[in-house]
């Protein structure tokens, strides 16, 4: 008669769980940072040649803003750096990554003002964060 208490139990258990449960404990998902590092560094460089030559027509710098298009775009891919790796190792949702980059060349296309990643990341070789440069005013 035991089994079917804890059967029970387990049936009519609440489908409530904390945080802490859902997500566990934050941790590196890759034992060498510095694969991590590698991963970030190819995902933002594509995005900014993507970015930098999207209004190119032909040319070398024209074919590089294909390849990264079609790295970034590609969903099949499987590979140790493919998009879809690369995005997963960094805790990154691809889909979301790639509806904003389809998104993003829209706007483009339209004429549209918008930002595009131009700074690199202001994380030090040494993982400490650089602050911002400061602005000067401009005098009146």
């Amino acid at each position: 008669m035991e089994w079917r208490h804890t059967l029970l139990d387990s049936i009519f258990q609440p489908d409530v769980i904390t945080p802490a449960q859902f997500f566990g404990e934050r941790r590196e998902t890759s034992a060498n940072p510095a694969v991590r590092r590698l991963m970030y560094a190819v995902l933002e460089d594509a995005v900014r040649t993507f970015q930098s030559n999207a209004h190119l027509r032909g040319g070398p710098r024209y074919r590089l803003y294909r390849e990264a298009e079609m790295w970034l775009l590609d969903a099949r891919a499987d590979g140790i750096f493919s998009c879809e790796s690369v995005c997963a190792a960094l805790g990154i949702d691809a889909a979301f990554l790639r509806r904003g980059i389809r998104e993003w060349r829209r706007r483009e296309c339209a004429g549209e003002k918008q930002g595009r990643l131009t700074r690199r990341t202001p994380v030090l070789p040494d993982n400490r964060i650089k602050p911002p440069a400061k602005r000067r005013r401009a005098r009146a």
